[in-house]
């Protein structure tokens, strides 16, 4: 083995969430290459049976963060209605904002603890504090000369990742989409962890012939565009 290649995606829904929470600020995430990106490490470790002897990185926030935020300064600090710092109103136009009324487990678990240890859940992704970022390539040299060349992105319109592997005697190739991307309609709102919903079904995912029609989910930057599709293969709920 010579060369690995290997590009990962996180979508608008599960990649927007970690600028949310607690993983926001560098100081105690480390940052997605950390929190996330060490898994991918650990597999290409695994492949290539080999230990890194060179890392070189670059990472810069794109996407999230106040420096990037469609709207100014006129966001809520917060995605819940009624909430301190929160907007006035219901604001399911905003596939960035969390609601934590929307989803009975994340209102138990964080909106109705909030007085007892402060902890925001559903601060909003292009608001002050953002410390991580959100693009980020690796080049990676292995002992016995193998490299890596790695990328991961937290604001595709899909979610999964392609990998490709290349030795002396040919190359291995493999795309794997982990969550398609998902057309919402007027007053829905993605569910930020579509594999937690038991009554998921398939047809979120709309197809016209045998094209999937795909919006990312960019707010007032949203755009659409199409792909060939052979099924459906994600799941989501309003």
């Amino acid at each position: 083995m010579t060369a690995v290649h290997l590009e990962w995606v996180l979508d608008t829904v599960h990649g927007a969430d970690y600028f949310r929470r607690w993983h926001r600020d560098r100081d105690i995430s480390g940052g997605l290459l950390i929190h996330k990106a060490s898994h991918h490490f650990d597999l290409v470790g695994w492949w290539v049976d080999d230990v890194p002897t060179t890392v070189t990185a670059h990472t810069s926030r794109r996407f999230y963060g106040e420096e990037n935020t469609p709207d100014g300064p006129t966001r809520p600090a917060r995605g819940t209605p009624g909430a301190p710092d929160g907007p006035t109103g219901r604001t399911a136009s905003d596939p960035f904002l969390l609601d934590l009324n929307d989803d009975p487990r994340l209102a138990a678990l964080y909106l109705e603890a909030e007085q007892h240890d402060g902890y925001r859940r559903d601060q909003d992704v292009f608001g002050p504090g953002v410390t991580i970022d959100d693009t980020m390539s690796v080049l990676v040299g292995y002992s016995r000369g193998a490299t890596l060349t790695y990328s991961l992105t937290a604001y595709g319109p899909w979610e999964g990742y392609r990998v490709s592997v290349t030795g002396t005697e040919g190359r291995a190739e493999l795309e794997v989409v982990e969550r398609a991307a998902i057309v919402l309609a007027d007053g829905q709102r993605p569910v930020v962890d579509p594999s937690a919903v038991a009554d998921a079904t398939p047809d979120a995912v709309r197809h016209r012939g045998d094209r999937l029609v795909v919006q990312t989910h960019w707010g007032p930057r949203a755009r659409s565009r199409s792909r060939r599709a052979p099924a459906p293969t994600a799941a989501a709920t309003p």
